[in-house]
């Protein structure tokens, strides 16, 4: 890694040179909770060279220094450099060495991704090869170590994966994945190299218009683990199996999009198997359970676009359920008028530790106003009926809100959120009432921007692309600046 710190300092000496691209974003957060808590600060700066070489070869090489001290919201902080890359390809292969993102397949055995909205940085150091042949074979392989939020997923294992996708057809495409994970922290130990775990399948895919079909299966088999004390540790092997498979179609005025789900003993560290849901929410990470979702748009006429969702899920191990309805409505009702409509009916059975049952129905209708041109006014209002069981209690309660979004021209907004619950409610700290207001600000055509906020968030499990985090209530101040160059 010392190497590949050395050429990124070298090609920024001489990034002014013909053929040499220096690229940055950096991005600042400062937050003041309350009450009585210190000020949290958070920069990520990152930097990127890229160039070209003889022969059809490019280089590209970055770097990201982070500056973390977000003890309000976590205990990971963190001064100095978090992730360096370098990485050289032509038209047929890519070669990349250091921290990089990756996944296999649609995520069953690894997804390696940042999401900013769940706060998850996952990504793998080592080296990884993807190279192509015409049009009809496409293969990559992977190698290293994976971090999570800057910290080792297991530091005693390693992982080398592959993926070969095969396309014989314009309109099919076959493939393969396999990913093992080695136990062993050093070459010393009797049990470095040893299969720690396995995952194994493949995918196809088909596109015939106006339809696709996707499906992938995987199977995992565990056969030990490392233990810091007593070293290699075999346990009863775990035969897990992934399935998970989706397709869509697109006529006219109409889409359906399809997707299921079949997960047992798939619940590892290092994956994201799709949810099956509009919230992107696992019930148990892949450890058991089944389900789909049913997509539906349609533009009966110009003017209006209806959508609705429908999805379901269940655990019979651990007697967890989930079913959701959804329908969202748009008219444009004139030149500068649109007017939406939200309706949502949901229930959740243990998913959460301290809460046996969850039911809300309600909805939320709203408009947008744009006029002079660049300007717009957006106003949504809505209500929502809880009623939850606790394992020791019940409660029922009514949660209205208001949103409300000036885009004052076009490089300013202003936006206040406000709910208040007929109840107090323990998942959300006992509060009954939430409001926030902020404002940002544009500037040097979109390359710089400054957002800052105040007021009372109502945190809670927060979920995107099968990750999932309990976000903390936050009251006090928020600001944030980016800068790309």
């Amino acid at each position: 890694m010392k190497k590949i710190l050395a050429a990124t300092l070298l090609l920024a000496a001489f990034k002014a040179a013909p053929g040499i691209e220096f690229t940055g974003t950096e991005r600042a957060y400062l937050w003041d909770a309350q009450p009585g808590q210190a000020l949290s600060y958070k920069n990520i700066l990152d930097l990127r060279l890229a160039g070209s070489l003889k022969s059809g070869w490019e280089l590209e090489t970055g770097a990201r220094l982070l500056l973390d001290q977000e003890s309000w919201q976590d205990t990971v902080l963190y001064g100095g450099l978090s992730r360096k890359f370098l990485s050289v390809k032509n038209e047929n292969m890519n070669l990349t060495a250091g921290n990089f993102y990756s996944t296999l397949g649609r995520g069953l055995s690894l997804s390696c991704v940042a999401d900013e909205k769940v706060k998850i940085d996952r990504d793998v150091e080592g080296l990884q090869v993807r190279s192509s042949w015409g049009d009809w074979l496409e293969a990559k392989a992977l190698a290293g170590r994976i971090r999570e939020n800057l910290n080792w997923i297991d530091s005693a294992r390693s992982y080398a994966g592959t993926e070969i996708k095969l396309m014989p057809l314009n309109s099919l495409a076959l493939g393969g994945i396999y990913l093992r994970a080695n136990a062993g922290e050093k070459t010393s130990d009797p049990s470095f190299g040893k299969a720690a775990e396995e995952y194994y399948g493949g995918h196809l895919s088909w596109a015939w218009a106006p339809a696709d079909l996707y499906a992938e299966y995987l199977a995992r088999r565990t056969y030990g683990t490392y233990d810091a004390t007593w070293g290699w540790i075999g346990i009863e092997d775990v035969n897990g199996h992934a399935l998970y498979a989706a397709g869509s179609l697109n006529l006219s005025g109409l889409s359906l999009a399809l997707d299921l789900k079949n997960y047992r003993d798939f619940d590892n560290q290092l994956n994201a198997p799709p949810a099956c849901n509009r919230e992107g929410r696992l019930l148990n990470a892949g450890y058991d359970e089944q389900g789909g979702q049913l997509d539906i748009t349609a533009t009966p006429w110009e003017g209006l676009e209806l959508a609705a969702n429908y999805s379901q899920a269940r655990s019979p191990r651990l007697s967890q359920k989930w079913r959701d309805a959804y329908f969202e409505g748009r008219w444009k009702a004139g030149e500068d008028l649109d007017l939406s409509l939200e309706l949502a009916d949901r229930r959740e059975d243990n998913l959460q530790p301290d809460l046996k049952q969850k039911y809300y129905q309600g909805g939320k209708a709203g408009g947008a106003w744009r006029y002079d041109g660049r300007r717009s006014l957006t106003l949504k209002a809505g209500a929502d009926l809880y009623d939850n069981y606790y394992f020791s209690s019940g409660l029922k309660y009514t949660e209205y809100s208001l949103d409300l979004s000036w885009n004052a021209g076009q490089d300013i907004q202003i936006y206040g959120s406000g709910s208040l619950a007929s109840q107090k409610v323990p998942e959300y700290q006992d509060q009954d009432r939430w409001g926030e207001a902020g404002a940002s600000y544009q500037w040097d055509q979109g390359r710089q921007k400054l957002t800052a906020s105040t007021g009372q968030s109502k945190g809670g499990l927060v979920c995107s692309g099968g990750f999932c985090r309990y976000e903390p209530s936050f009251r006090g101040m928020k600001a944030s600046y980016q800068l790309s160059f």
